[in-house]
């Protein structure tokens, strides 16, 4: 009989890895671009990053620097992305 414990398990590990994948979105955008953004305002779906709750004046910033954003996320995580918004 298959255990749910077993099953549940696959779902933790979803969670976990995006709390991380958060965390190192933020740091490379603190590290590139001096703004502060909270995992909290941090969303990823489907290779795209998707950043709320930020100041017109830091977009621009992160818009300006995108491409270099992009392939210094890239290199720390297992998963490519493709685009910022």
């Amino acid at each position: 009989m298959f255990n749910i414990d077993q099953f549940l398990k696959r779902f933790r590990k979803i969670g976990g890895d995006s709390t991380q994948m958060r965390a190192i979105i933020s740091s490379t955008l603190k590290n590139l671009t001096k703004i502060d953004v909270p995992i909290e305002s941090i969303e990823v779906k489907s290779s795209k990053i998707y950043i709320k709750n930020i100041s017109q004046t830091a977009r621009s910033e992160i818009y300006i620097k995108k491409v270099a954003l992009l392939e210094e996320i890239n290199r720390n995580l297992k998963q490519p992305l493709k685009e910022i918004r």
